[in-house]
């Protein structure tokens, strides 16, 4: 198997939408891009009722990584029982631009909403413009409870440049117990 769906969860939320978290873990041997995940929703007489897709958070996802996503279904039919996943993608000779990540802290604010603040550096010898966190939070259990993409205070670094972060999980389902973090560019 080329990829795997790892950790997914599906969480209801106030407004009525539907969402469905995980990662893609890319178990290729090279990088690929456009990353599609395919949502099926069954009733209990395994009929589709409903159905949504959505790309992944990161633009290339390199061999061996993890890219989450967040499906949303608006409005979904209250008689979902089940769901099933499939993934297509693209191989790519594209390589990912990752920055380095200086300092990172995780924390939950007085309204509930987790807070990720942290400072991002510029390592490489080029300038990166469209600089951007994508961070996945995982519960106790380690199952993927949401995935949100920020861009970082400033959009372009020089190299070595610094630049802050505030990444804002809004009303996690539940208690964050974990995150990771992925500082993704582009080239200027």
């Amino acid at each position: 198997m080329d990829l795997v769906v790892w950790g997914s969860t599906i969480y209801g939320t106030d407004d009525g939408n539907l969402h469905v978290f995980g990662e893609v873990v890319n178990s290729t041997s090279g990088n690929i891009s456009r990353v599609k995940v395919v949502g099926s929703f069954y009733n209990t007489d395994d009929q589709v009722i409903d159905a949504g897709d959505v790309y992944a958070m990161l633009d290339v996802v390199a061999s061996g990584e993890a890219a989450p996503f967040d499906l949303v279904l608006e409005d979904p039919p209250s008689t979902i029982d089940t769901y099933d996943l499939q993934v297509q993608y693209a191989i790519t000779t594209s390589v990912p631009l990752r920055l380095a990540i200086v300092s990172d802290q995780g924390s939950t604010a007085d309204d509930g909403d987790y807070h990720v603040l942290g400072e991002v550096q510029n390592q490489r010898d080029f300038t990166v413009t469209s600089v951007r966190v994508v961070a996945t939070f995982y519960n106790a259990e380690y199952d993927v409870i949401g995935a949100v993409v920020f861009h970082t205070a400033l959009g372009t670094l020089v190299a070595g440049q610094k630049t802050s972060f505030d990444v804002e999980f809004v009303d996690p389902p539940e208690g964050v117990n974990d995150y990771t973090l992925i500082v993704e560019a582009n080239k200027q």
